[in-house]
């Protein structure tokens, strides 16, 4: 193998980023790229060759720091950062948060946690100083660890493919050298750097993997790292067409509707089992609800998808979840139940607000119902009732319109109303008795027919027209 003297080490160096950033078109003449600087060694050397490359490409620089606050030297990264960029004469801006909390809102660990607020606060920074692109420090050695990490934790072809020198807004330059070629790069240039002192304790697992695992590998194949990348490569390129296909074929089976992601069941079981796979991380990806899937995950919400039964309900995490509502599967929030007191029903001309909405009411000639959005009711036969406007209780009940009196949870399942969208149902009752779903249908009790004389009209929601 050639050897190079520092001089040229430090030139090939800078030349294998530059023809990398030129080739695979990261960065061009007038952007301008936010470097995220830690302050670590990879992103000491991160900015040091962007800030020279600058001039050569005819980008511009900005950085931007987070403070995850976790650790004891967290505040002597931040100053470190902020001087580096100053004594540049790059703009630098900061940002921190409180890691822990969000873990624990969030359900999620303390890693991803730092990494979802880091990411946040790094878009923020990007729109704020209007840069084009973040550049990130990942270099090939991440890459391999990546990979590895992914295949420990059972993740599927979208794990072993790593990750991609540019997604959306972040590019990754250093991806064409190693963590040995970044340490010579600092140390043939003296650059100052900060250490994390967790970088060596094995408790974490990527740690782990680093110091223990791949060293080990490197006793089968001195060229382990390479090998990694080739895999991720060619894994790269086959979830690419992958992913290509199933958003084609989602077209026929996916839609938003009413603020909810709906999948069609019947579509879907037409669909090979990696078009599935790749569909379901797709529409994960959609709700933004988990970004990094392992393959048993994976599998427990496809099984879901293709074996529930109505009604049934999988939790994907604190935020999410899937309902299954008669061959249709519902991806939506997770919420508390709403307990609202009730409304009053006031059987007099005029608009009335309440917690459930605002409705218009006024009164007709029998002969002239119908002629108008909303609901008609007979006068004499609502006037017997004092109703409220609620929520469903247990032991409702309706008389369906030319039907026998039902419990409300079978007239629900009767005409396929959707679980989640039961106890949001606004209904006018009197007692356990409903009068009126609304929206959905009245009870015969209270119907306009050859006899009524004068009707009740009511327009429920300022206008908005319902489906019967």
């Amino acid at each position: 193998m050639k050897k190079y003297s520092f001089i040229s080490k430090i030139q090939y160096m800078e030349q294998i980023v530059k023809q990398y950033i030129i080739e695979n078109k990261l960065l061009q003449n007038g952007q301008t790229v936010l470097v995220a600087l830690s302050g670590g060694m990879d992103s000491v050397a991160l900015f040091h060759i962007l800030n020279k490359l600058k001039e050569q490409i005819g980008f511009s620089i900005v950085c931007a720091h987070y403070n995850h606050g976790i650790r004891d030297n967290a505040k002597r990264d931040a100053k470190f950062a902020e001087k580096l960029a100053k004594n540049a004469g790059v703009s630098f801006y900061l940002g921190q948060g409180d890691v822990p909390s969000y873990a624990r809102d969030n359900g999620i660990s303390i890693e991803m946690a730092a990494r979802e607020l880091r990411y946040k606060f790094l878009y923020e920074a990007k729109n704020k100083t209007g840069a084009d692109f973040i550049a990130t420090a990942h270099h090939k050695t991440d890459q391999a660890e990546t990979v590895l990490l992914n295949i420990i934790r059972g993740s599927g072809p979208l794990g072993i493919s790593g990750m991609k020198n540019k997604n959306g807004v972040i590019i990754r330059p250093f991806l064409c050298v190693t963590r040995e070629q970044i340490s010579d790069y600092i140390k043939i240039n003296k650059l100052p750097h900060v250490e994390d002192e967790t970088n060596e304790d094995n408790a974490y697992k990527r740690n782990s993997i680093r110091n223990e695992l791949v060293p080990m590998l490197k006793t089968y194949n001195p060229s382990i790292e390479d090998a990694i990348i080739r895999m991720a490569d060619v894994s790269s390129c086959d979830e690419e067409y992958i992913n290509e296909s199933a958003i084609k074929a989602m077209q026929n089976m996916f839609s938003f509707e009413n603020n909810e992601y709906i999948l069609l069941r019947s579509n879907f079981a037409q669909e090979h089992l990696s078009i599935k796979r790749a569909i379901i991380r797709i529409i994960l990806r959609k709700i933004n609800s988990i970004k990094d899937i392992s393959f048993n995950r994976l599998s427990e919400i496809l099984d879901f998808i293709e074996n529930s039964s109505t009604g049934s309900i999988f939790i994907i995490n604190n935020q999410y979840k899937i309902l299954h509502d008669y061959g249709k599967l519902y991806f939506v929030k997770n919420q508390q139940k709403k307990e609202r007191s009730k409304a009053s029903f006031i059987l007099k001309k005029g608009i009335y607000k309440t917690i459930y909405g605002t409705f218009k009411v006024g009164f007709v000639d029998a002969k002239e119902a119908f002629m108008d959005e909303g609901e008609y009711f007979d006068l004499d036969k609502l006037e017997k009732y004092s109703s409220v406007f609620r929520n469903r209780q247990d032991g409702d009940f309706i008389k369906p319109l030319g039907g026998h009196t039902k419990k409300l949870k079978d007239y629900f399942i009767d005409k396929k109303v959707p679980k989640r969208q039961r106890d949001e149902a606004v209904l006018l009752a009197s007692g356990s008795e409903i009068l009126w779903i609304v929206g959905r249908g009245i009870s015969d009790n209270i119907k306009v027919d050859e006899r009524s004389k004068k009707c009740v009209h009511i327009i429920f929601g300022e206008g908005k027209k319902y489906n019967a």
